[in-house]
């Protein structure tokens, strides 16, 4: 253990500790994180992360959806034509299957790709929020220039609020007032990364609430910070003439955040309703809650992503 504490002390006293690019971090210790700190959306996935040996994400550090391990390489491939984004935070990276092959993202490229070859990319993020997904979207949409973007996010905005330490009766619109920079809590609790969500969960420092009270905070600005939000993605993607399909987040009626993703997913429809460019695609209560399809009422399981790209397959092959 005091091996491990020292690399990642070790980590961020080095000159140059980058993940991107050409990096020569090639630590096995590092390799297995599964985030690395970012400019501008504090953590993202670490481009050297494997499993059984083989790269999980892109250099770019996005979820792969193919054997490439480069978005940018095989957007070549396909003349710089992009069919699908997968916008979104965990539910949309799938926390919890390990092959990129069992997740939804992959699956309806699978599904999209039978008569022609589709180029999808899953743009998830764990812990991700809407604001990290916009910073991502309006960097790489417009490189991109995805013909569809789904947009499958919406308890990740919640989050702060339950987790914000108690004391901040207000959050700030950009977290500042209760979310630290992930690096810093790499540094400082080296023991507690894996325990605590790979590093994410100590973002929220240790007065970290975890509360269901904390949904108090879900006040008419933080709604219309959302809904801007929601309204940015279908301009941006209007800039290149794409289409947003907004699709409610699945979860169990027994998580604490059910009731209140009700009234994000009322917001989103309503965006939905006045942009020309979106349309909303409502699969609640179309998949059964439970063991068979979700691992904890909100992930899926592989069946579950068999059935959820199946039903947005359906939808957007009219599209295509």
């Amino acid at each position: 253990m005091r091996d491990v504490i020292k690399k990642f002390i070790n980590l961020f006293k080095k000159e140059e500790p980058f993940f991107y690019g050409n990096s020569n971090l090639k630590d096995s210790f590092f390799s297995k994180l599964f985030y690395c700190p970012h400019p501008f959306t504090n953590w993202s996935l670490n481009p050297h992360s494997r499993y059984d040996k083989n790269l999980i994400h892109t250099k770019e550090g996005f979820r792969k959806t193919s054997e490439y391990d480069s978005i940018i390489d095989e957007l070549e491939l396909f003349n710089n034509k992009c069919d699908v984004y997968c916008l979104g935070g965990s539910t949309t990276y799938c926390d919890g299957l390990k092959n990129y092959t069992q997740t939804w993202p992959y699956k309806l490229r699978s599904l999209l790709s039978k008569k022609k070859k589709r180029f999808l990319v899953n743009a998830g993020v764990g812990g991700w929020s809407t604001i990290q997904s916009l910073i991502r979207f309006f960097s790489w949409g417009s490189i991109l220039k995805p013909k569809i973007t789904i947009f499958y996010q919406s308890k990740n905005d919640l989050t702060p609020l339950v987790n914000g330490r108690e004391i901040e009766k207000k959050i700030f619109p950009l977290l500042e007032n209760i979310m630290l920079q992930y690096d810093t809590s790499l540094n400082s609790n080296p023991k507690k990364y894996k325990e605590n969500n790979y590093g994410i969960a100590s973002v929220y420092g240790k007065d970290m609430y975890v509360d269901k009270k904390g949904l108090s905070r879900l006040n008419l600005e933080w709604k219309e910070l959302y809904a801007v939000r929601c309204k940015m993605a279908a301009e941006l993607a209007k800039i290149w003439d794409g289409r947003i399909i907004f699709v409610p987040e699945l979860i169990s009626k027994k998580s604490i955040y059910f009731e209140s993703m009700r009234e994000i997913h009322e917001i989103m429809e309503n965006v939905s309703i006045k942009c020309e460019n979106s349309s909303f695609l409502d699969l609640r209560n179309k998949i059964e809650i439970d063991e068979t399809n979700f691992i904890d009422n909100l992930h899926f399981t592989e069946l579950g992503s068999e059935k959820f790209s199946s039903m947005l397959y359906k939808e957007i092959n009219k599209i295509l």
